[in-house]
């Protein structure tokens, strides 16, 4: 068990097709194991607002999510990882 008496240090992965609750079960595994959320749509919109176009803004929020749940494991400390990851978004 984790100090905070939730989950081990582990990635949660929440991932499926869109408007399918993705968002809602992360949110609620989260709170009730007080971890941080990586959210993949945050990262994307963020990438994406006049930065870049909407295929390189998802690239590169899969990269960032990635790089920031290693670092978060490296630390010792668990997270909640929300995003589609299907075949199409990972080739």
């Amino acid at each position: 068990m984790s100090d905070s008496g939730g989950l081990p240090a582990n990635i949660i992965l929440v991932r499926g097709l869109p408007a399918s609750g993705k968002s809602t079960l992360a949110r609620a595994v989260a709170a009730a194991n007080h971890l941080p959320i990586l959210d993949r749509d945050v990262l994307k919109a963020s990438a994406a607002q006049g930065y870049l176009d909407d295929v390189e803004a998802g690239e590169l929020s899969y990269v960032q999510l990635l790089l920031l749940a290693e670092q978060q494991l490296a630390l010792r400390l668990g997270v909640v990882v929300d995003g589609r990851f299907t075949k199409d978004d990972l080739s």
